[in-house]
């Protein structure tokens, strides 16, 4: 409905959860980190690339792990 809710009220329902303001803020503004070539996999194996494409001037990868191919949720990497 657009209304605005009291700060008391989201500082209650923070300290019942064991949270602070800050983490809420940063929960709402951080990106997810993609997954990095060579993080382990949870099979025990390691992310690799396993196909790469140009567009424009960027570098797009795409990441599966070597050994049971499985891809992590955030498998796309963009590079310059």
């Amino acid at each position: 409905s657009g209304a605005r809710v009291d700060m008391a009220e989201i500082a209650g329902i923070l300290a019942v959860s064991g949270r602070s303001h800050a983490d809420l803020v940063s929960s709402l503004v951080s990106r997810s980190q993609s997954a990095q070539p060579g993080d382990t996999c949870d099979c025990g194996g390691r992310v690799g690339v396993y196909c790469t494409r140009r567009v424009g001037g960027r570098k797009i990868q795409y990441l599966k792990c070597t050994a049971c191919g499985a891809k992590p949720a955030n498998n796309k990497r963009t590079t310059i």
